[in-house]
């Protein structure tokens, strides 16, 4: 063996698109990357989410009525990563609520429903808002014990979510996340839907347990119990509109989001290379895909420009982690530059970061490979290298010692790779050797040419 391994590990965050990340269900908001609208109750679409901005102790109603200072709305986001709808609340003071019920209405063009909640019968405002799907997040914590879950009604009765279904909450960042199967909603990833969000007084303990409010103000609003509600578009200063909701249970606002506007496309989180068994071996790991056709893998070095050398079938839609290799045996001595060009279903494409992968080095003064194909018809091809620097020759033999052909003949670099062709078009069948020739060394191999 003339070649001394080299292991090189490469381990590299890589967005493949400038939007690109995932969203871990833990509570945590940090992974939700957008940049929110300056305006209360402004929205906007920002790194693959819908983004709207809420406010914290604003008014209720009018003054004089009621002064609720509640858990107030302060960011709602959504996003899809092809498989599932992702969420995120905030509110002002989640650790103020024992019993919290979160709950949004989805019409995604089929609604017939005309209230939203599990125990209110709080109304829309007009037919645009009524709704195909609801969908409820119970936000318990009493006793020191936390119980979470999503139920889903399509009208004819409240069910749970399937185990694929994930919610948690953080009293740290004072919100929750949660994702649902975008098959259990009725949606698709480029669904465009209307959508309203409410929090509720969940009516199904007594006090002194606390639902969405602050402890001293668990307030049932006469017609309705919302305690706040999502109001994209609204004035900053919305006090006569937010009574309509909270005193006449009609809840006015709602949201227009085109999902496709909202994907959280393929993350690469890791590309590396290791060379062993004298060939490169490519590994990566995507987080999250969306519309993921596949993986061209694209070679270049000091002897050649980029060239395709593999393609990886990709997982289409996945929220999970998958992970990908290729081994490129054609990688010798030297270095070698390595790319993704991720495409997508629809033929678009992305390339990921470059990474450099040094393949090994002469131990031995020369390195004369066997020719390949071998046998071969009409013509072959010849690899060598040498680990200093020389003036040097490859020719090639018949049997008789008689010159067939001189392939090099000039100066070489150490540990770079070289190749040279032999065309036996004009020869006949048999077998040829083929000699390098060096200051230090000279090495011979055969070869067979049959027509």
């Amino acid at each position: 063996m003339d070649i001394k391994s080299i292991t090189i590990f490469l381990f590299l965050p890589i967005l493949l698109f400038s939007q690109s990340h995932s969203i871990i269900i833990d509570g945590n908001p940090s992974d939700w990357i957008g940049t929110p609208s300056s305006t209360i109750h402004g929205t906007t679409y920002s790194a693959g989410e819908w983004i709207y901005t809420g406010e914290a102790n604003d008014m209720r109603t009018e003054p004089g009525l009621f002064w609720v200072k509640n858990e107030d709305i302060t960011e709602v986001r959504f996003a899809t990563d092809g498989t599932n709808f992702l969420g995120l609340i905030k509110v002002d003071n989640i650790s103020a609520i024992d019993l919290g019920l979160y709950s949004i209405a989805i019409n995604n063009g089929t609604g017939t429903i005309n209230w939203i909640g599990d125990d209110t019968q709080s109304i829309f405002g007009n037919n645009i808002q009524q709704a195909s799907i609801y969908f409820d997040i119970h936000f318990i914590t009493r006793d020191g014990q936390n119980n979470l879950h999503i139920e889903l009604n399509k009208g004819s009765g409240w069910y749970f979510a399937s185990n694929n279904a994930a919610v948690n909450f953080s009293y740290a960042y004072n919100c929750i996340e949660f994702s649902i199967p975008l098959t259990e909603l009725g949606l698709e990833s480029n669904s465009n839907i209307t959508l309203t969000f409410a929090t509720f007084f969940k009516n199904e303990y007594t006090s002194p347990f606390v639902s969405n409010n602050e402890k001293d103000n668990t307030y049932d609003l006469l017609g309705s119990d919302a305690i706040d509600v999502m109001t994209p578009g609204a004035p900053e200063s919305n006090i006569l509109e937010r009574e309509n909701y909270l005193i006449y249970g009609v809840i006015q606002h709602f949201a227009q989001i085109d999902l496709s506007l909202a994907p959280l496309p393929v993350e690469l989180v890791s590309f590396g290379g290791i060379f062993i068994n004298n060939s490169i071996q490519l590994n990566w790991e995507t987080a999250t895909e969306v519309s993921n056709y596949g993986f061209e893998i694209l070679r270049s070095s000091e002897s050649e420009q980029w060239k395709k050398i593999g393609f990886i079938p990709g997982h289409g839609n996945s929220a999970y982690p998958n992970q990908y290799s290729f081994i490129d045996n054609n990688a010798t001595i030297g270095e070698f530059s390595y790319q993704l060009n991720q495409i997508d279903l629809d033929g678009t494409s992305e390339l990921s970061e470059i990474i450099t992968i040094k393949a090994g080095e002469l131990i031995s003064s020369i390195l004369l490979n066997q020719n390949y194909p071998n046998p071969f018809n009409p013509r072959t091809q010849i690899s060598f290298a040498v680990k200093e620097k020389c003036n040097l020759k490859l020719v090639v033999y018949d049997l008789l010692g008689n010159e067939i052909a001189n392939l090099f003949n000039g100066e070489v670099l150490p540990n770079k790779v070289y190749k040279a062709e032999f065309d036996g078009t004009n020869l006949s069948s048999g077998i040829y050797f083929y000699q390098l020739i060096t200051p230090r060394k000279i090495e011979v191999k055969k070869m067979l040419l049959i027509k």
